[in-house]
C-alpha cells in the first residue's frame, strides 16, 4: 500500500459529512437520483434534465452531490465510504478499472499498470444503499493516447466494472498525464457503443449546477490556494440550488502531511490547529 499523503486530518472530512447529515434543509443526491429521462446530451449540459429538475425541486432545500475520484491510496477512499455508510450520506464513487503508473508514464512514456486494491464487497454494499459506483475514465492514458485503442479500452473497462457488480452508468475522466498536443482523458469521446449507456458528469462536461468545488491538485500552485477552503464554498450555498463537492479521499488522513503551499493561506493553519484540539474545523459553519 502507498504511504498516506493527506493534507487534511480525517476529522475535517468527518465534520463536513456531519454537517450534511445534520442540516435538515440539505438533501444529498447521487447522479442516479437526478431526472435524466432520455437526456444523454453531455455536450450541452443535459438541458432536458435541468428543466425537469427545476420543475420538481423544493425551493426550501439545498441539493448537494458528493463525488469521490479514487486516484491513489484507494484504502483511504474505503475509509471515507465506510464513514458515509455509517452516517447515511451517499456519495458518487468513480473507480479506475486499471490504474496507470503515472510517474513512470510521465517520465518515460511507458504505460505500466500499478497496484489498485478495490474493496468490491464494500462498494457493492454501498451501491445497494444508494451510492453510485461509476468509472474514472483513464482509457486514453492506458492506450498511450491512441484514439482507436482508447475507445476499445473504454468499452472493456466499463464492461469489467459491470461484471464486478457495479452499474457504471456515470463517468468522470481522470486528469492524469497529458498526451501529444495536450490531449487528455477528457479529450476522449464516448464510444458509440456506450453513447446511451453512460453519462459524462464531471471534468469538462457536467450537468448544470449552481456551483462546484474540487480539491483536485489542492496543494499545487496552478490555482490560488487562498480560495480553496471548502468551508467558504459551503457557506455560499443557497436554498433551491444544487452544488457538487468533488473530494479525493487520499487527501484526508490522520496524521496528515502539512502542505507548504497551503500554509501560506489565511485558513489552513487555523484548520489544522482546530483538528489538533479535537475539533473538526466546521464548528462555525452554519447553513
Amino acid at each position: 500500500m502507498e504511504s498516506p499523503t493527506g493534507y487534511f486530518p480525517f476529522g475535517f472530512l468527518l465534520g463536513f459529512l456531519r454537517l450534511l447529515r445534520d442540516t435538515p434543509h440539505v438533501r444529498v443526491l447521487t447522479y442516479a437520483d437526478m431526472p435524466w429521462g432520455d437526456d444523454f446530451d453531455s455536450k450541452h449540459g443535459f438541458p432536458d434534465e435541468l428543466q425537469a429538475w427545476k420543475r420538481e425541486r423544493d425551493p426550501n432545500l439545498i441539493y448537494v452531490l458528493l463525488q469521490h475520484d479514487v486516484d491513489s491510496n484507494p484504502a483511504l477512499s474505503w475509509h471515507a465510504v465506510k464513514a458515509e455508510l455509517d452516517m447515511g450520506v451517499p456519495s458518487n464513487v468513480m473507480l479506475f478499472n486499471r490504474r496507470v503508473d503515472r510517474a513512470r508514464f510521465k517520465s518515460t512514456g511507458d504505460v505500466a499498470l500499478t497496484e489498485y486494491d478495490v474493496d468490491d464487497y464494500l462498494l457493492r454494499l454501498a451501491q445497494q444503499r444508494g451510492f453510485v459506483i461509476g468509472y474514472h475514465q483513464n482509457a486514453y492514458e492506458q492506450s498511450g493516447y491512441d484514439l482507436e485503442t482508447a475507445q476499445r479500452v473504454f468499452e472493456e473497462d466499463v464492461a469489467a466494472l459491470r461484471k464486478r457488480g457495479f452499474k457504471a452508468e456515470f463517468f468522470s475522466p481522470h486528469g492524469g498525464v497529458y498526451g501529444p498536443g495536450r490531449i487528455n482523458n477528457h479529450s476522449l469521446p464516448v464510444p458509440p457503443s456506450l453513447a446511451r449507456s453512460v453519462r459524462w458528469v464531471a471534468n469538462t462536461r457536467t450537468p448544470r449546477l449552481r456551483g462546484s468545488f474540487s480539491d483536485g491538485g489542492i496543494s499545487g500552485k496552478r490555482l490560488d490556494p487562498e480560495g480553496r477552503d471548502l468551508r467558504r464554498f459551503v457557506q455560499g450555498w443557497q436554498r433551491g440550488e444544487r452544488y457538487r463537492v468533488l473530494l479525493h479521499p487520499q487527501y484526508y488522513h490522520t496524521p496528515c502531511h502539512v502542505s507548504e503551499n497551503l500554509s501560506g493561506t489565511s485558513w489552513y493553519g487555523s484548520l489544522l490547529r482546530a483538528c489538533e484540539s479535537g475539533k473538526t474545523g466546521w464548528e462555525d459553519v452554519a447553513l
